[in-house]
């Protein structure tokens, strides 16, 4: 085992410096109309020069936590140039949005109007053998777009992360993955049809099922298909029905890729359209995408180790269901030191079984800054809503913590406002903690008012904090109480009020205008309701109303 170990940290310190694409001309277009092939292939670049893995060496990291406070601390910088990541603007994740909607439009529009223009004699002169499988191939073609828009919501791919944030990526790769697994058992039962009509039958389902290697491109097909329809039922079952853990469901997942590669080789090796322009050139670029996210998403497991790893340095029980942790690095981090209100990390416990699975948490604490280029330290407030965060809080100091990230868009835009509406319900108001913390280190900030709704007042916690900073700050806090009517309260002020019932349309008509940017964060049937009210009772537009969604 020991000779194992050398030999991986081997490979990690004799990897050399990966190659970029910063140099690469401004003349080659690509890279400006379609960012996340060039991200993409950024990272399988480095992937193939340098293939090294980092351990997560436990005893080691340890021994680093326990360095002299005097000692310097070495920055783990990461990007190009060690240099930390840039966050991009709200104008620039608009451009980068709009071309990723472009990229992927563009695709469909190439595959259907392929699909039109190489039937029109079909259209002339229809038979029910052409009928069913030209709607076969029409779904194949579809259908394999979709498959690919599937891998990159759910690789993490950082390009996509940048513009839609990780929430609504999974969340569109969710349903995406239903579409997508629609289309191809439509080829399947339709390009059965044909073929059956072809064979002078009504319908032979053994061609579904035949694992006849004498046709071995449609055994492909088959087996591509058998995957795709195990992957989307363990995801099922271990997401949104709870009865399979973490690792059972989501290893199965990673074969999706070969599956995509297999549906290509079934396609180019049987199918009547592939073979030609323009479907032959599109299957080639797909491929390549496919390909080279799968080696960037390989590059990042294998470079993932001790830079990822944080320890527990301090717990405080704000009430009492819900604590904040402090995470410290032994070394401090540059991903982490430009991380903006609002964003989440996902984490888990790498060295407890029933803990290493992710689990995506907001950031409680305020980032430091552009001046700073690197963080030691990092604050989670975490409610116990489950088995996971019932265990969770009740880590021990010094536990180790997996942290990836940041992730997410959440309050990334809250600068084009004049005015601005946080409304949180319970825990939820832990991204806007982040944001008025932000804004108290800053000094400055948009009129903004904090609503927040608990149950009791015994539910809250950080309330003398927040009241400080309505001295500071042009803020106004409102807690609301839906449970009782709490005394002992800080004396009312005009930047703090307190009220007993529910965030009613007559609250909010007497809070806001209707034309504050507003964001919301709490339970889903929370921020339903108040989304409602904001739109048909204060007349809100819908794009000045954003909401913090919970996918995982």
């Amino acid at each position: 085992m020991s000779a194992f170990r050398s030999c991986r940290e081997a490979l990690f310190f004799c990897a050399s410096q990966p190659l970029s694409l910063d140099s690469m001309p401004e003349s080659i277009s690509f890279k400006a109309v379609f960012p996340f092939i060039a991200n993409s292939v950024q990272y399988a670049l480095g992937a193939i020069r340098a293939p090294c893995a980092s351990v997560w060496a436990k005893q080691e990291v340890r021994g680093t936590m326990e360095q002299k406070e005097d000692e310097p601390r070495t920055p783990l910088l990461t990007g190009p140039d060690s240099a930390p990541r840039e966050q991009p603007s709200p104008e620039r994740r608009r451009t980068l949005r709009n071309q990723l909607w472009a990229a992927w439009i563009f695709m469909q529009v190439v595959m259907n109007l392929g699909w039109i223009f190489s039937r029109l004699d079909h259209f002339r002169h229809p038979s029910w053998e052409h009928v069913f499988g030209d709607f076969a191939n029409l779904c194949a073609f579809n259908g394999v777009v979709f498959f690919l828009i599937m891998l990159l919501l759910g690789s993490r791919n950082p390009t996509v992360q940048r513009a839609f944030g990780l929430d609504r990526m999974l969340l569109l790769h969710r349903r995406l993955g239903v579409y997508t697994l629609g289309c191809f058992i439509g080829h399947a039962i339709f390009r059965t049809w044909s073929i059956s009509l072809r064979r002078g039958v009504s319908y032979d389902f053994s061609i579904l099922y035949s694992m006849d290697l004498a046709e071995w491109d449609l055994v492909l097909g088959r087996l591509a298909l058998l995957i795709m329809i195990g992957g989307t039922v363990l995801a099922l079952l271990g997401q949104k029905y709870l009865v399979l853990q973490y690792h059972v469901w989501k290893r199965p997942h990673f074969l999706l890729y070969p599956a995509l590669f297999m549906g290509l080789v079934h396609a180019y090796a049987h199918g009547n359209d592939m073979p030609h322009t323009p479907f032959r050139e599109a299957g080639v670029v797909l491929g390549i995408i496919a390909a080279a996210d799968l080696a960037r998403r390989a590059h990042y497991r294998l470079k993932r180790g001790r830079g990822h790893v944080w320890f527990v340095s301090e717990r405080v029980q704000e009430t009492s269901d819900t604590a904040t942790f402090t995470l410290q690095h032994p070394e401090a981090s540059a991903e982490f030191a430009r991380r903006l209100p609002g964003q989440f990390a996902v984490i888990r416990a790498p060295y407890v079984p029933h803990l290493n699975e992710p689990h995506p948490f907001t950031f409680s604490g305020e980032p430091l800054g552009d001046k700073h280029h690197a963080d030691d330290r990092l604050r989670f407030t975490v409610k116990v809503s489950g088995d996971f965060t019932a265990t969770f809080v009740k880590m021990p100091l010094g536990a180790p913590i997996l942290v990836e990230g940041p992730y997410g868009v959440f309050l990334s835009d809250i600068g084009r406002w004049d005015r601005v509406g946080l409304i949180a319900g319970g825990v939820g108001i832990t991204p806007f903690l982040s944001l008025v913390r932000a804004f108290a280190q800053r000094g400055d900030c948009p009129p903004t008012t904090l609503v927040w709704s608990n149950r009791t007042l015994a539910d809250t916690f950080a309330l003398e904090e927040l009241v400080g900073y309505t001295r500071e700050l042009p803020l106004s806090l409102v807690f609301a109480f839906t449970r009782e009517q709490p005394e002992g309260l800080p004396a009312e002020s005009p930047a703090t009020r307190f009220v007993y019932g529910r965030l009613g349309p007559g609250l909010l008509q007497e809070l806001f205008s209707g034309k504050e940017g507003f964001y919301l964060c709490g339970p889903e049937p929370f921020q339903q309701a108040v989304a409602h009210a904001l739109r048909h009772d204060l007349k809100a537009p819908a794009e000045n109303i954003q909401r913090e969604h919970f996918f995982w």
